[in-house]
């Protein structure tokens, strides 16, 4: 083989290499990506499921509290 066909097949193997590994790299971009994602709403939804659970925690003091003021109330009429 001639030395310009060895520059040539080793510059298609190099560009193919380099090509091939562009698109691996891509692809673990994109999952690392796509599971921050998910991972960014699953903390979100977490946090709404707290704040919930706050939101019924302080109305059912409240509850609690106007039912005692009004049973005072009450009792001193």
């Amino acid at each position: 083989m001639k030395i310009d066909t060895l520059i040539a097949i080793g510059g298609l193997v190099l560009a193919f290499g380099s090509g091939f590994l562009s698109v691996l790299l891509w692809y673990a971009n994109s999952e690392k990506q796509r599971y921050g994602f998910e991972r960014d709403i699953g903390h979100l939804r977490r946090n709404q499921e707290q704040l919930q659970q706050g939101i019924t925690t302080i109305l059912a003091e409240l509850d609690r509290r106007f039912d005692d003021i009004e049973r005072r109330i009450e009792q001193r009429l």
